[in-house]
């Protein structure tokens, strides 16, 4: 059956908070959902949701529907979510400190200045209501309960439902703390940790019903972890559910900010429609069997991808699925392309000896990966020039109802994962390349105290596709520079850098905020003067004229101060993109002892005004750390900002994402920043510096 767009809602009718829902979709269909503290507004082309004050779900949510459940029904969402690691708790401090330290800002800034300029700033009503969210949950106010999941986005049987965790089909954002977020998908009882890391970027995600269940996918900006490049889709998860006959596509937020900062959510684009192909139990798979029925699975054919070799042993088709003889069984098909998610249902029975596998990257039986299971434990294996290497394994709690465990296998070339139950194996992402090119896929038996496992429902989908032209949105915001206009390499003798020429487009470098020093150190870097007895007194920045207003790509190495956890060292170093004195962006990179991982944190002068607690950071867990370098790449127009630690993008945002009426940067001058982030910097060091046109 062909393509048809039913709904889509691209957000051109701007509409302030409170006026939402039972408003008309791009398309004429009726927005529903809840709005119980007038959160929800469009303004520049994006629905904004704004924090709660009271956290939890049922309170604010768009939807969409009903829908007649069929083959294909699938719904997209381009969303940027305020901060994937958003959780409800209760301040770390009271009422009248938190007000104290929202007074004194970045201490730029005496706090009678301070006051006179929030009064002029035209942010009043929206600072008084992040006052009452303060009183509410302050430390010396009344508890509030924990939620760490901030987000869901999916199929649900109403517009409206008390808590989307457990109702419907979703893809949940859950907080990760110092790594950010993680993207669960499927319901309650199939639910899959399926992408660990997702950091503070565009998602774009995906759910398509098919006969037996759903099919998850997602893309992000180019280059982020794990995820496929928009208009590329990485699968990512499948459900083996029975979705309700009528179906509402619904975005509820249950939660936003973290320890009271405030961050909005922006969804630019919904769309619902039929998409072709998705009729089967294993639609948009590239290999896939039930193993089913009767007879030796040797040279049959899979319902797709191929016919199965048995390699070892011996394995014939049944009515729970394949089974393998007493020896070692291992069972290959080659579906010719390299495969990004594998999934399948295994029963082992009684037995402790009795293992399966799925198998993946498989080059020949000397050479493949595999996710080994038993009745109590799991492992991710290299098996490499016939040698088996353990690369992660986690103990099993036993399997519930009648002993099937659910396997899936998630690996995009470079990153992979394996999961038992929805449930990763490993605290992080494998980064590994071995074998990357094989494209054999197969199952393994070993059953040496009789019965074989039961293994069904075997699918393999290619690493990535391209979205049908039916759901097409525009693609994430992504600019580089590709000429270097200036350039310091710091070589030379040592000294304070004001004053000093780039080697590279002859700009003079000159202090413009603080009473820190920037210094060349005399052997090809530039330091923050700072100690942990005596850190660098304030934010301090360092800039040159920069000739193009409307495009700046800066780059620098970064060290932070020393050598490990413990040390008491603070690094918080980064760019200025500078208009003037009452006009600048910062960026930082940021790493205390008092957290478990880094972040990248970006303030905002506007006006002469400056709130810290409308700060927009990402937490990078170990990509920046103590002693090591790293390259930091900010990438900014005026009007949106892209933010890369190693080449990797990490955090976006449009500045009318956080001031709806933001007026455009005009970048003046570029630089190094020595910042101010509950603490200054004790001696982080540059290299490198390029910025690009």
């Amino acid at each position: 059956m062909s393509e048809s767009l039913y709904l889509y809602d691209d957000f051109t009718d701007d509409r302030v908070s409170g006026t939402v829902i039972d408003s008309l979709t791009t398309s004429g269909h009726k927005r529903l959902g809840v709005d119980a503290e007038t959160v929800l507004s469009i303004d520049n082309g994006a629905l904004r949701i704004a924090p709660l004050l009271q956290a939890g779900f049922g309170r604010s949510a768009i939807a969409y529907g009903p829908f007649h459940r069929r083959n294909g029904l699938a719904f997209a969402v381009n969303i940027l979510n305020g901060h994937n690691t958003s959780q409800a708790e209760t301040l770390p401090d009271t009422f009248r400190e938190r007000l104290s330290l929202w007074l004194k800002g970045s201490q730029i800034d005496p706090r009678w200045i301070r006051l006179l300029r929030w009064l002029r700033s035209g942010l009043i009503r929206r600072t008084l209501r992040q006052f009452r969210w303060w009183k509410r949950t302050a430390r010396d106010s009344h508890s509030v309960a924990r939620l760490d999941e901030n987000l869901a986005v999916g199929w649900f049987p109403s517009d409206v439902v008390s808590d989307p965790r457990l109702e419907g089909y979703p893809f949940v954002m859950h907080a990760l703390g110092p790594e950010n977020g993680e993207l669960w998908i499927g319901g309650n009882g199939s639910r899959t940790r399926a992408l660990r890391g997702v950091q503070n970027l565009p998602l774009y995600l995906i759910s398509v019903i098919r006969e037996s269940g759903i099919v998850y996918y997602a893309s992000s900006t180019g280059g982020a972890l794990s995820l496929a490049p928009h208009p590329q889709f990485r699968p990512v998860g499948i459900a083996h559910c029975a979705p309700s006959d009528a179906l509402f596509v619904g975005i509820h937020q249950g939660v936003l900010g973290q320890i009271g900062f405030r961050l909005d959510t922006r969804v630019k684009a919904v769309r619902v429609a039929h998409v072709a192909g998705y009729d089967s139990w294993c639609a948009g798979a590239h290999a896939a069997d039930r193993l089913s029925g009767s007879g030796d699975l040797d040279g049959s054919a899979a319902e797709i991808g191929g016919r199965w070799r048995v390699l070892k042993g011996k394995a014939r088709r049944g009515a729970p699925g394949a089974i393998g003889s007493a020896t070692e069984t291992l069972a290959v098909i080659d579906p010719a392309a390299a495969s990004g998610l594998i999934h399948s249902m295994v029963s082992l029975a009684e037995g402790r000896r009795k293992r399966f596998a799925l198998v993946w990257r498989f080059l020949d039986e000397r050479n493949c990966w595999r996710l080994e299971v038993t009745s109590r434990t799991s492992e991710i294996i290299l098996v490499e020039d016939g040698k088996r290497q353990v690369i992660a394994s986690k103990a099993l709690a036993d399997p519930d109802g009648n002993g099937v465990r659910r396997l899936q296998v998630l690996d995009d070339g470079s990153h992979c994962m394996a999961y038992v139950d929805g449930e990763p194996l490993s605290e992080g992402w494998l980064n590994d390349t071995r074998l990357e090119r094989a494209t054999g896929l197969g199952i393994l038996f070993d059953c040496p105290e009789g019965k074989s496992p039961a293994v069904c429902l075997f699918e393999a989908h290619p690493r990535q596709l391209k979205i049908p032209e039916v759901l097409a949105m525009d693609s994430p915001w992504f600019r580089v520079g590709e000429r270097i206009v200036v350039a310091d390499d710091f070589k030379g003798d040592s000294g304070d850098l004001d004053g000093r020429l780039t080697p590279v487009g002859g700009q003079r470098w000159k202090k413009v905020i603080g009473s820190g020093v920037i210094e060349t150190t005399g052997d090809g870097a530039a330091r923050i003067r700072g100690s942990v007895e005596k850190p660098c007194p304030g934010r301090t920045a360092y800039c040159v004229d920069w000739k193009n207003e409307d495009f700046a790509d800066l780059e620098v190495t970064i060290t932070p101060p020393g050598t490990r956890s413990g040390e008491k060292h603070r690094g918080i170093a980064g760019f200025i993109l500078y208009q003037d004195a009452h006009n600048y962006v910062t960026l930082n990179v940021w790493r205390a002892d008092y957290y478990g991982g880094a972040s990248i944190s970006t303030f905002f002068m506007v006006n002469g005004y400056e709130d810290l607690y409308d700060a927009i950071w990402t937490n990078i867990g170990n990509r920046v750390t103590y002693g090591k370098p790293s390259r930091l790449r900010l990438c900014c127009d005026g009007d949106q900002y892209l933010v890369f630690v190693n080449d990797e993008p990490v955090l976006y945002r449009a500045f009318r994402d956080v001031y709806s009426d933001y007026k455009r940067l005009q970048i003046r001058k570029v630089g190094l920043l020595a910042n101010w982030e509950f603490g200054t910097d004790t001696g982080s060091t540059f290299e490198q510096f390029r910025s690009r046109l």
